[in-house]
């Protein structure tokens, strides 16, 4: 019986720290999620900053979600890094595209249109089968377009249009009318 309870403390001395740091991390990220979804960004920034620290296999997730995070807060330098690091350290993570994504569209909001387009064009590069392709295809289109860069936009008005077709956006009229105009110069 001596040895039942000697044996029972011991595996309890060695094991609680082990399984103490596997859950404190994921803890950190589920925390930092749910303040996240409730709108406490800082208290998201805060519990994923901790969570980033202590485990390098959801720390793609903890990069993501600070990014989005930071990005509620208009920290976008800060979001910018987040999302970076999403991509960076963890390439083949299903939300290493999101990330990129994102960095696009904080560029865009800091008003750096030069490197928002380049960015969708890395995207487009990088994942021309994903399911954000033809969102990001219209976003680099609209950018282009209010840049008055219309020969820049046409080839990505037709892949939009030729790849994507059934997709529906609110003014998916005026890109057709752009196709139509890209017919006639095709045909002169």
């Amino acid at each position: 019986m001596a040895h039942i309870i000697v044996f029972a403390i011991t595996s309890y001395i060695f094991l609680s720290p082990a399984l103490a740091h596997a859950v404190e991390p994921e803890s950190g990220l589920s925390l930092g999620y749910k303040a996240y979804q409730n709108g406490s960004f800082e208290k998201a920034v805060e519990y994923l900053e901790s969570a980033k620290k202590d485990d390098f296999i959801i720390s793609d997730y903890t990069s993501y979600y600070l990014g989005e995070a930071y990005l509620s807060l208009n920290r976008f330098d800060e979001a910018l890094n987040a999302f970076d690091a999403c991509i960076k350290y963890h390439i083949k993570s299903p939300l290493a595209p999101l990330a990129l994504e994102k960095i696009g569209d904080v560029y865009l909001t800091k008003g750096n249109i030069i490197n928002s387009i380049n960015t969708y064009k890395a995207f487009l590069a990088e994942y021309p089968d994903n399911s954000q392709t033809p969102y990001v295809l219209y976003k680099l289109i609209s950018i282009l377009i209010s840049n008055n860069m219309l020969d820049e936009a046409i080839p990505f008005i037709r892949r939009l249009l030729v790849e994507f077709p059934q997709q529906e956006y609110s003014d998916f009229s005026n890109l057709k009318m752009l196709y139509h105009e890209i017919k006639k110069l095709d045909a002169d």
